[in-house]
């Protein structure tokens, strides 16, 4: 049966007899800019064949030949550029990332980057779901899955022809807690001696707590200039910040005693200590099971020490600090991570109340004022007459 043209049955030679074999599925052939193109469409329907024989040439004529890469590219593929991605980049997020693919993974693994469609994207939803993972977790994943496919179509060849629409799942409210001083000082007293000046410093900065605070090294902070630093490279937003000490006399005199206390701890030990903060000379790594049980303790279940960095936002804004400089000191990048915050709280709401209140009666007594001026003026008329 002689084939429609520009399809054809590639001949291979069987492994076990040695004959010469015709392929049962159908290839396409075809020239684009005096260069030959061969593909296969992955079957032996004819009239399916045809199909994809016409695709090829339309896209050849547009100038956008069809390849093999776009139908050899697998989920694996994908995943790959985007962890090629943000380790040339260097992105913090790496390891996250990793575990974003890894569910990933056990779900579309052997797919081929064309067959990932929509509905395979929903299916993939709810079977997450049924793992109880919640809204935000399945977002994160299917943004890292949805990367791939950005940047599978940059790379020249393209290596897919379409990226599927991505559900984006409503995820719950962001946490709004606050720590009111005494509620901090009540943690505090039931936190262990060498994770108290610590969590004060994230109090107070907002700086976060296990990248920012615990990863200080003595050489971070300058006594003498009056300032405690972060690196570029430490920053989740890559930016180098600086937090003053001298204007906050419990941030200066928590941090000149925990040099006190290093330096002796060094002519004990008889060597030097690196770590501003530290436990018995060696890195803080976990201080997770202290935390909660000084929270549970205080009454305070279920606070995590990502509130302070809400606390030190309101109490900067409500210092009066502008927010483009409470976002230097704290280290958020764009106002709407404030307004996700929720920074406004109720004793905020009072205080705008409070205030409102004292115009509201500046007004209400401004008109028996002039009124009592107006009447003194004329009394003064008549006595002048």
């Amino acid at each position: 049966m002689k084939l429609p043209e520009g399809l054809y049955r590639p001949k291979y030679r069987d492994p076990k007899s040695g004959e010469l074999k015709e392929s049962a599925i159908l290839w396409v052939r075809h020239y684009h800019n005096g260069k030959r193109v061969r593909l296969s469409t992955g079957t032996d329907n004819i009239r399916k064949a045809v199909e994809f024989r016409n695709k090829c040439l339309g896209r050849a004529s547009q100038g956008r030949p069809m390849t093999a890469a776009l139908h050899r590219t697998t989920f694996e593929n994908l995943a790959s550029l985007v962890t090629d991605n943000y380790s040339v980049n260097e992105f913090r997020s790496l390891r996250r990332i990793k575990e974003a693919l890894e569910h990933l993974r056990g779900f579309f693994g052997p797919d081929l980057a064309r067959d990932i469609t929509t509905d395979r994207i929903n299916a993939y939803i709810l079977w997450r779901g049924e793992q109880k993972a919640a809204n935000a977790t399945i977002n994160r994943e299917l943004a890292a899955l949805r990367r791939g496919f950005k940047l599978a179509g940059q790379t020249n060849p393209p290596r897919v022809e379409n990226v599927p629409f991505f559900p984006h799942l409503k995820e719950a409210s962001a946490r709004s807690g606050f720590f009111e001083r005494e509620q901090f000082d009540a943690v505090l007293s039931h936190l262990p001696h060498y994770l108290k000046a610590p969590f004060t410093v994230s109090y107070i900065t907002g700086w976060r707590t296990p990248s920012e605070v615990l990863t200080r090294q003595r050489s971070h902070l300058n006594m003498g200039a009056g300032f405690i630093r972060l690196e570029p490279n430490e920053s989740k937003t890559g930016e180098p910040r600086e937090f003053p000490i001298d204007a906050i006399p419990e941030l200066r005199e928590v941090l000149g005693r925990q040099l006190e206390a290093t330096r002796q701890l060094e002519i004990k030990k008889g060597r030097i200590i690196p770590w501003l903060f530290h436990h018995n000379g060696k890195p803080i790594r976990d201080y997770y099971r202290a935390w909660h049980s000084a929270c549970d303790t205080a009454k305070l279940s279920g606070r995590i020490p990502h509130d302070f960095r809400r606390t030190a936002a309101r109490n900067l804004i409500r210092a009066g600090v502008p927010t483009l400089i409470a976002k230097r000191l704290t280290g958020h990048k764009t106002d709407a991570v404030f307004e996700r915050y929720g920074i406004v709280d109720k004793s905020m709401l009072h205080e705008a109340a409070a205030k409102l209140a004292v115009i509201l009666q500046a007004d209400k007594d401004r008109p028996a004022k002039v009124a009592a001026l107006a009447a003194a003026a004329d009394v003064g008329t008549v006595r002048a007459r």
